[in-house]
């Protein structure tokens, strides 16, 4: 997001300053949360070196110069030579990692020597370096070796490629995640005051429930309504999250960075009323994805105690189900494997690697394996996709499979509008 009319965020802001007593601060959230956006005018405000990475700084010997350059405008007597240490090409036998490692302890050293105030550097994007195994050793190494008055700060969308734990044993690391991020009703109001005047402030609570918080929700609904009659705004607001291209291609485009096992307990999750835990672990999640996907935020909510639910945002999203330009319709009756298929009473997209839902058959099978789980509420739902309508104790009692005659009676007396309940894709039951 463009700073621009987007108002100062002062409580974001005594967030941040947690910063300047830690070694390191993490902010981790999805797309659209305005990381960037709060790094850069916190930053100018306490004087911090801000690196933006890009594509560029998979190169060592890039990134490790464009750093040191940056640190010497901050730092006078920084020695030359680190500039030529670190800008100096790789050679064909040269250790990366090792060169890496010698460079960031260099110039720890360097500093530690030198620095007699505190000293921000923010590494904005670290996704960019993913993979690449000497920029990501380089920040590594900063990072544990940095002296007492420097405090790095990274952004990114994704938890940092590198391990953490000796330093969060040790009480140094300050993590903030979207929770942190999201704006609150007040900076809601105040964003929807600031563009749309005083009459902006009678829609803010509405908006707020609807966007959940997202910033970048807010500001793609304040843009659209600038342009509208304020007698349509509400409208505007109330259709956001099902009409708005801006909001599904953020969307979408946040899905599709989030690691496969995230992205496969989100396709679970259109399936079931609440997602907890226990849940992910029956379907195969690694341990604390539902905790790490909750943290980016965009895409589960708190439902109950101990779940999440999508948001109206994500499931408004996947109930779309547009498939690629040019794509052919869906076809109807049986298909190949693991190809989408609508049946008499559903509809169902071309399958997409960047949609949330994944067919009937996923479907099935995610609810399926809830309900053997013991999770009442999937009990419930996958009896009611079956055709059962006794009372939630026996469903729960049967294990979901209701005796034969009882089936048949239960259709009878209760027929599913539009055929069987077995041919459409299912969506997300409200909790």
């Amino acid at each position: 997001m463009e700073r621009g009319w987007v108002r100062p965020r002062p409580a974001l802001d005594r967030r941040l300053d947690g910063a300047l007593t830690h070694r390191l601060t993490c902010l981790v959230a999805t797309t659209g949360y305005g990381k960037s956006t709060a790094l850069t005018g916190w930053g100018q405000a306490v004087g911090a070196v801000l690196h933006r990475l890009g594509p560029a700084d998979r190169d060592l010997p890039t990134l490790a110069g464009t750093v040191a350059a940056a640190l010497s405008a901050k730092v006078p007597g920084l020695p030359a030579d680190l500039l030529t240490a670190a800008a100096a090409p790789l050679g064909p036998d040269a250790d990366e990692l090792s060169k890496a490692a010698a460079l960031a302890g260099a110039l720890a050293e360097a500093l530690a020597q030198r620095l007699r105030r505190g000293l921000v550097l923010v590494f904005d994007g670290i996704e960019a370096i993913a993979g690449a195994a000497g920029p990501v050793r380089y920040v590594e190494t900063l990072v544990r070796a940095a002296p007492r008055h420097l405090h790095l700060v990274t952004a990114s969308r994704a938890p940092l490629p590198f391990p953490t734990a000796r330093l969060r044993q040790d009480h140094d690391v300050l993590d903030l995640d979207a929770g942190d991020l999201s704006l609150t009703p007040d900076e809601t109001a105040a964003w929807a005051r600031a563009l749309l005047g005083e009459a902006g402030a009678d829609i803010a609570a509405e908006l707020h429930r609807t966007c959940g918080g997202w910033p970048a929700a807010v500001q793609a609904a304040l843009d659209a309504l600038a342009r509208e009659d304020p007698a349509t705004w509400r409208g505007v607001v109330a259709g956001l999250t099902a009409n708005s291209a801006t909001l599904e291609r953020l969307t979408l485009a946040a899905f599709k960075d989030l690691p496969p096992a995230m992205r496969e307990l989100l396709r679970a999750a259109t399936v079931l009323p609440v997602l907890t835990s226990g849940l992910a672990a029956t379907l195969g999640a690694p341990p604390d994805t539902v905790d790490a996907l909750a943290s980016r935020g965009l895409f589960l909510e708190p439902a109950g105690p101990d779940g999440h639910r999508l948001t109206a945002t994500a499931d408004a999203v996947r109930g779309r189900g547009h498939r690629p330009r040019g794509g052919r319709p869906p076809r109807r009756g049986p298909g190949p494997p693991g190809q989408e298929r609508a049946g008499a009473g559903g509809r169902a997209g071309q399958a997409l690697p960047g949609r949330l839902d994944s067919g009937a058959g996923r479907a099935g099978h995610a609810r399926a394996d809830a309900a053997a789980a013991g999770d009442p509420a999937a009990r419930r739902d996958r009896a009611d996709e079956q055709g059962d309508r006794r009372p939630a104790d026996v469903v729960q009692a049967d294990g979901g499979e209701p005796p034969a005659g009882r089936l048949r009676q239960a259709r009878r007396e209760r027929p599913y509008p539009g055929g069987s309940p077995a041919g459409g894709v299912v969506g997300l039951r409200p909790a």
